[in-house]
């Protein structure tokens, strides 16, 4: 999944906004991922810098202080999950190799801020060692004094591929996306998402969410309400990609289910507000025929209205479809 952020003016790297695209190889040996520098409007891109990663699936990006820094979350190099993820932080202008932390097949890592502190929240994916999906996922705090991340603690999850956090009423949030089916018998049941919150400085199970093999969460505000859109990429129970995309409010202090919209093979969420419209983009096959093809289902909300209703779609070009929406 590519990112994109922006350096301030004044910065050694000229103010510009910068894309960092991931390279997913299913082989021992993954190309170098490329950090590139926006030149112009026009969206074209030319190489920064570019750094040896193992399967990288996913690039965050956060500041300490006014320092720029780098997560790469390395999910597979052919034979193995067990890799490190490696955080990177800008020194003079480039990229440098700042810290390793372990990982099990690492899908994303998230950054958040509280209580005075940095953390990163990894989603663990895959346990090696002992062959289950139902792993943890460990969160790793920054110690100022050591100048490093260290050992928070950790969060059972299953087949986890993305974490949100947000913030309501002044109470901070973090969602966590569960992709894997759990083995009952000889059948697989979907596994839920979970949405814990942040209380006396550990993260402190909150509600959960009917999903169905969910590879991404994206939290928005609209209106001054708060919603949560959950790509659902692979129903296990049915044995189908067919699955409906779910939007939830917060209401009465938790996230209940507004509306679904059918998809296939959901795999990412994004909203925009554009010409006095909301917008939701669900990025998912645009066919129920055995196809590659990937493209986002457009659904539109006018001001004022909680209900969205389909709009058109974009064609892409594979399951590598890099997807932007400008803000």
């Amino acid at each position: 999944r590519a990112n994109t952020f922006q350096i301030p003016p004044g910065n050694s790297l000229g103010g510009e906004p910068l894309l960092v695209q991931p390279k997913f190889q299913s082989s021992a040996t993954s190309p170098p991922a490329t950090v590139t520098a926006k030149l112009r409007e026009d969206l074209h891109w030319t190489a920064r810098q570019s750094f040896t990663t193992s399967g990288a699936v996913r690039w965050t990006n956060f500041k300490m202080g006014s320092v720029n820094h780098l997560a790469v979350a390395n999910h597979w190099n052919g034979t193995s999950y067990a890799l490190n993820s490696t955080i990177y932080r800008e020194v003079d202008g480039r990229f440098m190799e700042f810290q390793n932390i372990s990982t099990k097949g690492a899908n994303d890592i998230e950054y958040f801020a509280a209580d005075g502190k940095h953390f990163l929240l990894v989603a663990n994916y895959y346990d090696d060692e002992i062959m289950t999906h139902n792993t943890t996922s460990n969160l790793y705090v920054f110690n100022p004094a050591l100048d490093r991340f260290e050992f928070h603690s950790s969060i059972w999850t299953h087949g986890a591929v993305d974490w949100e956090s947000f913030t309501v009423s002044g109470t901070l949030y973090l969602a966590v996306a569960n992709f894997e089916g759990r083995p009952e018998g000889n059948m697989l049941k979907n596994v839920n998402s979970e949405v814990y919150s942040w209380t006396n400085g550990r993260l402190v199970p909150h509600s959960s969410l009917d999903t169905k093999g969910a590879s991404h969460l994206k939290v928005f505000v609209s209106s001054g309400l708060t919603y949560l859109c959950a790509a659902n990429t692979f129903d296990w129970e049915l044995r189908t990609f067919s699955t409906m995309a779910q939007l939830y409010l917060w209401s009465g202090g938790r996230f209940q289910q507004a509306q679904t919209f059918p998809t296939t093979g959901a795999t990412r969420c994004k909203h925009r507000f554009h010409n006095g419209k909301n917008q939701l983009f669900i990025v998912n096959r645009l066919s129920t025929a055995v196809s590659l093809e990937m493209g986002a289902s457009i659904f539109t909300s006018p001001t004022g209205s909680s209900t969205y209703t389909a709009d058109g779609t974009i064609r892409g070009g594979g399951l590598g479809l890099f997807f932007f929406c400008p803000h």
